[in-house]
């Protein structure tokens, strides 16, 4: 028989029914049946009711996927003697007795009386006349028990507790008897009720085992449930009538021992615990004491967790809208980087180019104490700019000296006075200094033209040696580079984009000299490009603005050594210059590496190049106000890199830290930590954990 399909919005009252349809001609009724398809029911209408509203909230711009992670599953049922949530069973108790003398950190004890136990206390002053009063009653029980005590014992029992009921009276006409009232609500939570009230009950009997007495309520599971999202002076009346139990300041202050280490910035993120149990909320632009910068440093070998320590960070500057640019090996940053919707940057293509010719702001106006006019230096970053074309000649050419280098440096600044683009000391006097850093890229000259102009301008040259050498490495650059530094900057406009990362791979396949010179060229754009936005964000500040929106620029230089090391003392000076601007324009620049004696390997340098890398990278390592030391097999290698502040315990205790766990050093303050780890954004991260 014919099947007739279902359609949505037909009354489903009289779907699945049988029909009779008359054949004309033929008395003989045909029964039909329904489509094959299965009939709307109520729970069916409202799933597509569901989906319906979910498209519509995608389409808003909620992220629907976060929401349906974060919030509780299902519907929630308030049992009798329990909540019932998509999730599991919850159970709030309250604690009710107490014991007349708590033992020292029965708070402690109190807490974590049970696995995965939310402990949640109340505390405030009691009235003293309040105080007076119930210890007046209590003294008069006292008083008739001594009076018909029944034997010596009970006597002088009791004549002990009026001596020291009179001394706690006469304590609250002196000042000196402070009660607390407090109210204690332990929430324990199961995936089922079998397996609910066995932990139910072991915690009751633990409780016990302490001089504790805990039990549910009843007819208050709703508010006992809604009590965990309210503020204490929201709760504190309702719960103090039901459980309230009243104690000496001293019995409250021998609860908890505050011998543990903790960091708790005021808007720093979860980072995980001390080994003493103390948390860590970790705010690096928190501005106090010694903490005036917020570099940060990374120390561990692979599979250390640093990874997942650094990524978890950046997950939460990128929420708080700051501007993260990164660099990336093996592929270690692109697919996070795709995930919080940045873009990722080729570092050796003709097509994502950056021109080395061309000039960029590196130095600003504003004083190491804040004060100065908010804008680019265009005198220190043009010289700041020649400098590191004549360190790019060097890194292709070793032998080049120190006065070579300034026989370059005259013809460079001669050239851009020829291009039209710079000025004559003369001209400059007369005319004033030309906005050479706010060109477009099209405007600046290119390798090539400084080429034709060396070998059409013979009387440059004062010696051969320099000739030699500066024809050589323009030739290596344009002939060898591949297109790749002879040309305008065609790299799309990055300062639109909140997270940007460089993909190193193909540029550590070239040569060494190549592999440094585009990594200056890059981290020159890049520092200039956070100079230009920390100076913004200066005006915005000046206007008015709140402080607390101001978008930061964070450098993250993962597998640092590649760019930072004794072989290229250049960049390392460049780095220890733009250490010194970034902090004083919301910016910082995060390092990290697995290899640290790459960096700076131990002995004494030997000759003035490498005496001059060791001492920008020792700059360098001590602008990092914060570092974070995972595991390393030889922590000799920690004590080259950064000197004799690592206290000598922790130093020894490198080498056995877990997966996961580090030393976290800032100035003086120097603590154990395990960082908390995220399973979820772990699946993202995909580098370690």
């Amino acid at each position: 028989m014919r099947q007739q399909p279902t359609l949505l919005g037909t009354n489903p009252t009289i779907l699945g029914k049988k029909k009779t349809i008359k054949i004309k001609g033929n008395k003989k009724e045909k029964q039909k049946e329904e489509s094959a398809r299965p009939p709307y029911t109520n729970e069916r209408m409202k799933l597509e009711q569901l989906k319906r509203l979910i498209a519509k909230q995608r389409q808003k711009g909620y992220d629907v996927d976060f929401i349906s992670k974060t919030q509780p599953s299902g519907t929630i049922t308030f049992e009798e003697s329990y909540v019932q949530t998509g999730s599991g069973i919850e159970t709030t108790v309250l604690v009710d007795a107490f014991p007349q003398s708590p033992l020292p950190f029965w708070i402690v004890n109190l807490a974590e009386s049970a696995p995965d136990v939310i402990c949640i206390m109340n505390i405030e002053s009691e009235n003293k006349v309040t105080t007076r009063r119930r210890y007046q009653k209590m003294l008069r029980e006292e008083k008739f028990g001594l009076e018909h005590a029944k034997d010596d014992s009970a006597a002088m029992e009791a004549q002990i507790e009026v001596e020291k009921l009179q001394q706690l009276i006469l304590g609250t006409f002196q000042g000196e008897s402070s009660q607390k009232v407090i109210s204690v609500r332990l929430t324990i939570k199961t995936v089922d009720k079998k397996s609910h009230q066995e932990r139910l009950t072991e915690l009751v009997n633990t409780l016990k085992g302490g001089g504790f007495h805990a039990q549910a309520f009843p007819s208050d599971t709703k508010a006992l449930y809604d009590a965990k999202w309210l503020s204490p002076e929201q709760t504190s009346s309702s719960f103090y009538k039901i459980a309230p139990f009243s104690i000496s300041s001293n019995d409250l202050a021998k609860g908890y021992p505050f011998n543990h280490t903790e960091l708790t910035d005021p808007e720093g993120a979860y980072q995980g615990r001390t080994d003493t149990g103390g948390a860590i909320f970790f705010d690096p632009w928190y501005r106090i004491g010694q903490r005036t910068a917020s570099n940060i440093m990374i120390l561990g070998k692979t599979g250390a967790g640093k990874s997942h320590f650094i990524k978890k960070n950046l997950d939460f500057q990128v929420a708080l809208g700051n501007r993260i640019i990164t660099f990336s090996k093996n592929n270690e940053y692109n697919k996070w980087t795709k995930d919080v919707n940045g873009i990722v940057v080729g570092m050796f293509s003709s097509t994502e180019r950056i021109n080395m010719m061309q000039v960029s702001g590196s130095v600003s106006k504003v004083n190491e104490d804040g004060s100065g006019k908010n804008e680019i230096d265009i005198s220190a970053s043009f010289t700041a700019h020649i400098s590191s074309i004549v360190n790019n000649f060097r890194l292709l050419d070793r032998t080049i000296t120190d006065t070579e280098s300034n026989a370059m440096s005259v013809i460079l600044n001669q050239f851009y006075i020829a291009y039209g683009i710079w000025r004559s000391p003369e001209d400059l006097a007369k005319f004033g200094m030309p906005d050479v850093t706010s060109l477009s890229p099209e405007e600046y000259p290119i390798l090539s033209d400084l080429q034709d102009f060396v070998y059409k301008t013979l009387e440059l040259f004062t010696d051969a040696s320099t000739e030699y050498k500066m024809k050589t490495a323009l030739k290596m650059l344009i002939e060898v580079g591949s297109g790749v530094f002879d040309g305008i900057t065609n790299v799309r406009d990055l300062t639109k984009e909140q997270v940007v990362c460089f993909d190193l791979d193909t540029l550590l396949a070239q040569d060494r000299a190549f592999q440094q010179i585009q990594l200056a060229n890059a981290f020159n754009l890049i520092v200039s490009q956070a100079l230009i936005s920390g100076l913004k964000q200066r005006d915005y500040v000046a206007e008015g603005g709140d402080p607390d929106g101001v978008m930061h620029t964070i450098l993250m230089i993962d597998e640092c050594h590649n760019l930072i090391n004794i072989h290229n003392p250049f960049i390392a000076e460049q780095v220890t210059t733009s250490l010194r601007e970034l902090r004083k324009l919301y910016g910082a620049i995060w390092l990290a590496t697995q290899t640290p004696k790459e960096m700076r390997p131990s002995g004494t340098p030997q000759t003035k190049e490498l005496m001059t890398a060791v001492e920008s990278i020792n700059k360098i390592v001590d602008f990092m106000t914060y570092r974070f030391l995972f595991n390393l097999d030889n922590s000799a290698e920690i004590k080259d890199l950064i000197g004799d502040n690592l206290p000598e315990e922790y130093a020894k205790a490198i080498p056995l830290l877990d997966k996961g766990q580090c030393v976290f050093m800032s100035g003086k303050t120097v603590m154990k930590m395990s960082v908390h780890f995220d399973p979820v954004r772990n699946q993202v991260y995909s580098g370690g954990e």
